[in-house]
């Protein structure tokens, strides 16, 4: 269904209507990770906690039905005995019994402590592994976060911000391999087209520095500084990076590399002086500052290995702001603009090539904050 259809705009209605605030470019979507995080006071989490076993079957009436799996009668209650307040809990997946559980405090200090957990029968028992977390100097590690890779369900990266470690297993948690870094791992994200690769960004640092690791963990090389977000482009036959790295002039150039930055040969200046990026399936989208129109902002449009080209509008008001709601699969765009204060529109693409990108409006008065 195009984005022209009728009842495809009614549908988005109530939709539109209640969109949050939004700012400009949505930036970098983190990859997908599913868990569950509680928080809570002391007691919280003492009485009443349930662990709902997880159904291992390929029948597709399951998948639609949960009703299928979430019975009382293979509900359990485990009693952590832990005080920690901030628990986060995840399955592997489907296929698997393991689901891990970390306890933490809230906010990781240097008295922090945490407790990892393990169990391998869908949560009706947990085991403390937590001693298999250790520094190199034999102490108990402070976890604050574990990532699970997206397709490996026995794949998981536990880091500590604290003391700049992180813990790797492919294995489920039975064998855990500790590797110190020189930078502190607030974010990780891993290439699903490649296991042994994985990059961390240290969003929280001065300098924002990104490494990219392609042997699990064991050695990092570093791929930029000052990079306020990365996308990534999974092609047939490589995966590309795209970074927006913040200059002096408070600007974004946006550049790409097919080795991760490890060879300046394979590096391409993709865009200079942006205010806002963002890759949206195979689009990228550029907002500049309009030099000639004070408050008036420019939006440009390409697809991935083509120019970007400045998109046009059929208004005479100001371009204050862009969201991209949506790229459907046969390439069509919808991007809200606002026009400034409570006045924005919705509009689709007409045609997007590597010379025109024209958009025209399908709802008016969109009322996105």
């Amino acid at each position: 269904m195009k984005p022209r259809d009728a009842l495809w705009l009614l549908g988005l209605v109530p939709f539109l209507s209640c969109l949050s605030v939004v700012d400009g470019l949505g930036g970098q979507v983190d990859q997908e990770q599913i868990f569950s995080v509680l928080q809570g006071e002391v007691g919280d989490f003492s009485e009443g906690s349930s662990r709902v076993k997880r159904a291992d079957t390929d029948s597709d009436k399951a998948d639609e039905d949960t009703t299928a799996v979430i019975d009382d009668k293979i509900s359990s209650v485990f009693h952590l005995n832990n005080s920690h307040l901030h628990l986060m809990v995840h399955w592997a997946g489907k296929g698997s019994s393991i689901v891990f559980c970390l306890a933490r405090d809230q906010e990781i200090g240097e008295n922090s402590t945490s407790n990892v957990y393990i169990s391998k029968d869908y949560g009706t028992t947990f085991l403390d592994v937590s001693n298999r977390f250790k520094l190199e100097n034999k102490q108990l590690a402070t976890i604050n976060k574990f990532f699970h890779h997206p397709i490996n369900n026995c794949y998981y990266v536990f880091t500590d911000i604290l003391h700049k470690h992180i813990f790797v297993t492919l294995d489920c948690g039975e064998t855990v391999t500790t590797y110190p870094t020189l930078f502190s791992p607030r974010h990780l994200e891993f290439d699903t087209k490649f296991d042994g690769r994985f990059l961390i960004h240290d969003r929280e640092s001065e300098k924002m520095e990104l490494y990219v690791t392609k042997n699990f963990g064991e050695t990092f090389s570093h791929a930029g500084d000052f990079i306020k977000a990365f996308f990534w482009d999974h092609r047939e036959e490589e995966t590309v990076l795209y970074v927006s790295r913040m200059e002096p002039s408070h600007k974004l150039n946006i550049l790409s590399s097919s080795s991760f930055f490890e060879r300046q040969i394979d590096t391409r200046v993709v865009f200079t002086g942006a205010a806002e990026f963002e890759k949206k399936e195979d689009f990228l989208f550029a907002v500049t500052d309009n030099d000639k129109k004070p408050g008036d902002k420019k939006f440009y449009v390409a697809k991935t290995n083509q120019r970007f080209v400045e998109a046009k509008f059929p208004v005479s008001l100001e371009l204050v702001n862009f969201h991209v709601v949506d790229v459907s699969s046969d390439g069509e765009l919808m991007v809200i603009v606002n026009h400034g204060g409570n006045q924005s529109n919705l509009y689709t693409s007409d045609k997007v090539n590597e010379y025109e990108v024209e958009f025209s409006l399908s709802l008016p008065r969109i009322m996105y904050y």
